[in-house]
């Protein structure tokens, strides 16, 4: 195939791919067109949030290295690393806050145009030897890949569709590998694909293990390969994946050294003893559909109507040697086994515990099943092979068919609709290649082409429709919270956090997983939802009343006075009456007022009882914990939260009433707190408002109880007994005790200079057992010095800075730095200059013989 072919294959496999997406964007009303967005689930709580903090990043207004808008602070590359180091993101620049969702789906667009593209590169390099005549087959399965049933089901993770573009490089080089040839490419393209997104290049790094298997076993089969030759071969290989890692070090280590820092680190290896199945193998068939959604057990593996039976007729190809038949058939079960034998499950999820988005990997298996098609492509000209693809095709029809008996009545309406479309585009496929008259030939396969992209057109159109939502609301939002945020920091230009108690997307019963607001909007909060959380900060806030889900979010869509106080919340954003609170002004956006806490301590203040502070023994409760807290730091032997005296009386089968005894309401603030032993749907009543949804995902531990009057009764709406009533925790907050601590916190305060990365101060002590408290997460990757020292630092609550101070003046520097970064740059540039050397060095030898 010559270069003028491949160019035109390859581009067209782009451009009818970008064409399709348009058209579904426009006739769906999807943005720039109109008001949807591809920006579903975990993109509208988390990567659009993301997003606005990259351009800061950009701008020169936030921090990668580190950021006080991350939960309390930390280092935010692991979060660069795996949300936004594709280099679509630089297009960010084109693009205002309030359109994010419109470059959302521009960039969605672009990267799958690309993995066609990067198809298309792929088996007309791999194919060299095709006929003329695959031309338009090629284009047509090269855009099957871009428009595979992952593009669009997976379009939310939008960083995941980098995996899918590159993949088609990485397997090139690796065929090239075992071939001889281009060593040091593979290396480029694993290191482009770290760097791009690890956590995708993780799982295409291992399948390139299979692949260079495969490859090797169909090279055996066709030149002979010794033992000695596969060795050699597989040392090249194992170099040039050492080798990509290495150019991907600059970024990648620090990755790690981030993640090492959190609860989702390590790896679940005990698990691959579980040689359990997840579903039926036979599944695929019936998932092989229009608009299929993949579950655990239940892949869908959509690429096309065309492609499927190409790839099964492979197996009936009588111009294809049985061996070849043989690998090709043990590797595509092999492949499919992937999906279904829990300890391949476990390793192409990276060896973690997948909770949602099943078979984020399902691409390679499309890709495979795509690369089965091109290979029957090239040999399947006799008029024998091309008549029993007919057969394949009928045959596979049926069982679609039969197998989705048992599925819902729009499923088999999808189904059947799969099915007469295989039909149609077989009966093409046919005809076309027996065809003798070439302008007749030429008509059908364009007119194959056409209907092939009608085929791609309706899957990746129901599947964008079924994962979609209208943006109307974001813009008006985004504008509102920038105000909000604006006017309380040209207001208030001190150092201070803000916490808000509704966010942008609010669910039922006042839950929300919206809590990178902070980085979005650039504040220092106590809220944060990212894969690479701090575990520290993540356990004490847990301890405090804010629970963790999952090891990466923390719900605090409640204020608890007490804590915030201590964490220096200065201000809160409510549509709720919060006792303790004073409105700032009258001023309503986005459904809520903004507050200012009287009680707010320093983000940095002296003390001088450190010695006290230990860890607890034993559980305590958040209010008891809270308590520990105050009393260690202010020496105090007041509680702030004092117990509540209630009774519980069963009201009937789902509904539970909770007496308090609330006659000191004047100068008390409540909370409670009642555990359960199981999830379930549940609420919590005061009166006849909701206080929260409660006992399930995202719900609240402590829960706030506004009340003014002698007696409050909660009701308790649940449908399961599985609440322990016993163990029921109702407290009061001692406005008073607060207010002494926050005087003498004030009294205290130390001015400091805060920046993303870096703290100075000076402080005067008067004597050598003083300490300054800081409301700054313990990192090891700070670098603390008093007086150009090194300092002598503890851990308040196992998780907040408490520097030791001399007698005198104290002058502290904390500089952040990046663990591995140094190692990183050094591998990267060793990795670089032996790929620029050996390349050179090739290029002269080459040249000599």
């Amino acid at each position: 195939m010559n270069k003028k072919e491949k160019s035109k294959i390859i581009f067209l496999s782009g451009l009818i791919t970008l064409l399709i997406i348009l058209c579904i964007y426009a006739l769906n009303g999807f943005a720039p067109f109109g008001t949807k967005t591809l920006a579903v689930m975990d993109a509208n709580i988390q990567y659009i949030d993301f997003f606005s903090y990259l351009k800061d990043v950009i701008a020169g207004k936030n921090s990668i290295t580190y950021s006080f808008g991350k939960t309390l602070g930390g280092s935010n590359i692991a979060v660069f690393s795996y949300y936004l180091s594709s280099p679509f993101n630089l297009l960010l620049l084109f693009f205002s806050n309030a359109n994010l969702y419109t470059f959302f789906n521009i960039v969605v667009a672009l990267k799958l145009t690309l993995a066609s593209i990067a198809f298309a590169y792929f088996i007309t390099n791999r194919f060299e030897t095709s006929y003329k005549d695959n031309s338009i087959l090629f284009i047509l399965l090269s855009c099957g890949y871009g428009l595979c049933q992952y593009s669009f089901f997976q379009a939310s993770n939008i960083m995941w569709l980098d995996g899918m573009y590159m993949l088609p490089f990485m397997l090139l080089q690796v065929y090239y590998i075992v071939q001889g040839k281009k060593n040091w490419n593979l290396s480029i393209a694993v290191g482009l694909a770290i760097i791009f997104n690890w956590y995708m290049a993780g799982i295409s790094c291992i399948f390139t293990g299979i692949w260079f298997l495969l490859e090797c076993c169909l090279y055996a089969v066709e030149n002979k390969m010794t033992f000695i030759q596969f060795i050699k071969t597989g040392i090249r290989y194992v170099f040039a994946m050492i080798l990509g890692v290495m150019v991907s070090a600059v970024l990648f280590l620090p990755t790690i050294g981030a993640l090492t820092n959190g609860p989702r680190g390590s790896l679940s290896f005990k698990d691959l003893l579980d040689f359990s199945f997840v579903g039926n193998m036979l599944s695929v068939i019936p998932k092989y559909s229009y608009g299929a959604h993949s579950d655990l057990g239940f892949a869908a593996l959509f690429c096309g109507g065309l492609a499927i039976v190409l790839a099964l007729s492979v197996f009936f190809n009588k111009e294809i040697k049985i061996k070849i038949k043989i690998v090709l058939g043990v590797f595509l079960f092999g492949i499919l086994l992937c999906l279904y034998w829990h300890p391949l499950y476990l390793v192409f999820s990276l060896f973690k515990f997948v909770g949602s988005y099943n078979y984020r990997y399902s691409f390679l298996v499309e890709f495979f099943i795509l690369f089965l098609a091109a290979y029957n492509c090239v040999y399947a000209k006799e008029k024998n092979n091309i008549v029993k693809t007919g057969v394949v095709a009928i045959v596979f029809s049926i069982l679609n068919i039969v197998l989705t008996r048992h599925y819902t009545h729009q499923e088999k309406i999808y189904a059947c609709l799969t099915v007469a479309m295989i039909i149609v585009l077989t009966a093409l496929y046919i005809s076309s290649q027996l065809m003798t008259k070439q302008k007749t030939k030429q008509l059908l396969l364009v007119g194959l082409l056409i209907v092939g992209s009608i085929d791609l057109g309706i899957n990746s159109g129901l599947l964008a429709n079924s994962l979609c939502m209208n943006d109307l609301e974001y813009t008006s939002y985004r504008k509102n919270q920038e105000k909000i945020i604006r006017n309380v920091q040209n207001d208030d230009q001190s150092n201070y956090r803000i916490t808000q108690t509704s966010n942008r997307v609010m669910y039922e019963g006042n839950l929300t997983a919206n809590y990178d607001e902070p980085l979005s909007y650039r504040y220092m909060s106590t809220s944060g939802y990212t894969s690479s959380p701090d575990g520290t900060q993540l356990e004490f806030l847990n301890k405090c009343g804010y629970p963790t889900y999952a090891d990466c979010l923390t719900v605090t869509n409640t204020s608890m006075l007490g804590i915030d106080s201590l964490l220096g919340v200065k201000y809160v954003l409510t549509s709720e009456n919060y006792t303790g609170l004073v409105k700032k002004n009258n001023t309503k956006l986005n459904g809520k007022y903004t507050y200012t806490n009287p009680y707010y301590m320093p983000l940095a203040f002296t003390s001088n009882n450190f010695d006290a502070i230990k860890n607890e023994e034993g559980y305590l409760n958040p209010f008891d914990y809270q308590n520990l807290l105050f009393k260690q730091l202010f020496n105090t032997s007041k509680d702030i939260y004092k117990p509540v005296k209630y009774s519980v009386t069963k009201k009937d089968d789902s509904n539970t009433e909770i007496n308090l005894n609330t006659s000191n309401y004047k100068n008390m603030v409540y909370y409670g707190f009642v555990p359960w032993t199981s999830e379930s749907e549940s609420y919590i009543y005061n009166g006849k408002d909701v206080i929260t949804k409660y006992a399930c995902w995202l719900s609240p531990t402590v829960f706030h109880i506004e009340t003014n009057q002698s007696n409050t009764k909660l009701r308790v709406e649940s449908a399961d007994s599985n609440f322990n009533y016993d163990n029921a925790q109702f407290y009061a907050l001692d406005l008073s005790v607060l207010d002494q601590c926050a005087q003498t916190a004030r009294k205290n305060e130390v001015n400091i200079s805060m920046k993303n990365g870096s703290i100075d101060t000076t402080v005067k002590a008067e004597d050598e057992d003083s300490y300054l408290y800081l409301s700054v997460p313990v990192d090891d990757c700070w670098d603390v010095l008093v007086n150009n020292k090194k300092a002598e630092v503890k851990s308040f609550g196992n998780c907040l800075y408490a520097i030791k101070l001399h007698s005198g003046t104290n002058k502290i520097t904390m500089r952040y730095h990046t663990k591995y970064k140094t190692l990183g740059i050094g591998l990267t540039a060793v990795a670089i200059l032996f790929i620029i050397v050996s390349a050179i060095y090739r290029k002269k030898y080459s040249k000599e013989n």
